[in-house]
């Protein structure tokens, strides 16, 4: 699977979701300490787990400053933490908590 893109968010530091475009050829996370280098990673991690270990926690994952209100409404209206546009014409969805994520066949838009 060749990944053309990745948003990631609300995730540990990253309040709101972020998108990064990644280049066939050379990507690389440039930032400032606590920028939300290693959590991006991280919740790439989780959502393509090769072993199949990890999953998503509201607890331990979602930002600390929301968690509160987020727990109120989970069950109900889970947020998506990770969307993967891999190479093709469809997007792999990652909802909390951490369920298999459904494939949005409707365009890599």
């Amino acid at each position: 699977m060749l990944l053309v893109s990745a948003k990631v968010g609300p995730f540990k530091s990253i309040d709101s979701p972020q998108t990064v475009d990644i280049d066939p050829k050379v990507t690389v996370l440039v930032g400032m300490n606590e920028a939300g280098k290693t959590a991006f990673l991280q919740a790439l991690q989780k959502t393509r787990d090769v072993l199949g270990l990890e999953e998503f926690r509201p607890i331990d994952d979602y930002p600390r400053k929301n968690l509160t209100s987020y727990q109120k409404r989970h069950e109900t209206k889970p947020d998506v933490a990770t969307v993967l546009t891999p190479g093709g014409h469809f997007k792999i969805l990652h909802p909390w908590p951490g369920q298999n994520p459904p494939l949005d066949r409707g365009g890599a838009g």
